[in-house]
């Protein structure tokens, strides 16, 4: 929701002509929108604001800005699963980006790698000094995560990516050759077959991000009601990781009836270069039906969610976590007490 708010935020000021004056402000607001979240989830909602906000900034103005894009989501993934100083670094850096690569822009877009300087140095400087103070750390451990427990959940991470990868590319050529729906077909079948062999856990997670993508399909219209549904589906999908792999049933179940809501549909080329089948509802009914049927057998098998294993796990972590603070409490007592009785 923020990052679709930032993009139309964006948007309207440039419109305006005050991208300059009010980048300042823009980067408080992120900051101020995401502040509240507890440390874990507030590094996921950075690392996707991030991806969302820079990579694309500039897409389209050269093979460069692609190089540039592959660069800053690989930051993004090693700042959550290795440390969130990569994270930083994406901010930090990203000025950089924007003052030393030759664009053309035209009218008001011209101030665009200006306003970018201002708020990605705020930002970066917000997520430095979290960073540093402790606040942030690599998610899945409460311990510093070490490279080879960070490489493998980057390496998860780039796979969903390569996932997706294979889905755009097959979108994109079957709508140019007029077999969408066999393309579509395909698609599904990739996804379910690339996220099979990963753990319940892993693959889980990995679902939330298949199943956002998805919602996605129709929110390209701009309707405020297919924007409502894509941030629903959104949130359907982190209550299948969250609370009961369901949910994913339900959101998929959901999308592969809202499929055939009478609507206009629009054949932009650009959509079928972004994976996603909304320029042809049938198509994005295989899709779904393919998904949906292997969700459904899938947590009725137990291929899905939290394994006992993990959970237990996640508990053993949690009690070792609370008798460090427990010690550590006891230390720090012993210490003022030793302070005390020798003032």
């Amino acid at each position: 929701m923020v990052g679709i708010g930032a993009s139309y935020g964006i948007g309207a000021i440039a419109e305006y002509g005050l991208l300059i004056p009010l980048a300042a402000p823009f980067g408080l607001l992120c900051i101020a929108a995401l502040i509240w979240l507890a440390p874990k989830a507030q590094l996921i909602a950075w690392a996707a604001l991030t991806a969302w906000l820079l990579a694309p900034t500039y897409l389209g103005q050269g093979d460069q800005e692609i190089a540039a894009l592959v660069v800053i989501v690989l930051l993004c993934l090693l700042g959550v699963f290795v440390s969130p100083w990569f994270l930083v670094a994406a901010w930090v850096l990203h000025p950089l980006w924007d003052v030393l690569a030759f664009r053309d822009l035209h009218g008001h877009m011209e101030d665009l790698p200006c306003a970018c300087c201002i708020y990605d140095l705020i930002i970066g400087a917000y997520l430095a000094f979290r960073t540093w103070r402790g606040h942030f750390t690599a998610v899945g451990t409460p311990q510093p995560v070490s490279w080879r427990q960070g490489l493998r959940r980057t390496g998860i991470a780039v796979w969903v990516g390569v996932l997706l990868l294979v889905q755009v590319v097959l979108v994109w050529f079957g709508s140019g050759q007029g077999w969408l729906t066999l393309a579509a077909a395909a698609a599904g079948l990739a996804v379910v077959a690339g996220l099979f062999w990963l753990r319940p856990q892993a693959q889980s997670l990995a679902w939330v991000a298949i199943t956002a993508w998805m919602g996605m399909t129709y929110a390209h219209s701009g309707a405020w009601f297919e924007i409502l549904v894509f941030m629903g589906i959104m949130l359907v999908g982190m209550l299948g990781y969250l609370t009961s792999p369901w949910w994913f049933v339900v959101a998929w179940g959901f999308h592969l009836l809202w499929n055939f809501l009478p609507r206009e549909t629009d054949h932009h080329a650009a959509h079928a270069t972004m994976g996603h089948l909304g320029i042809s509802p049938a198509a994005s009914a295989t899709y779904d039906v393919i998904i949906f049927a292997y969700l459904l057998v899938a947590v009725l098998a137990g291929r899905l969610g939290h394994t006992q294993q993990e959970l237990m796990h996640s508990a053993s972590v949690a009690a070792r976590l609370v008798n460090a603070e427990l010690q550590s409490d006891v230390v720090g007592g012993r210490r003022r007490a030793v302070r005390v009785s020798s003032t």
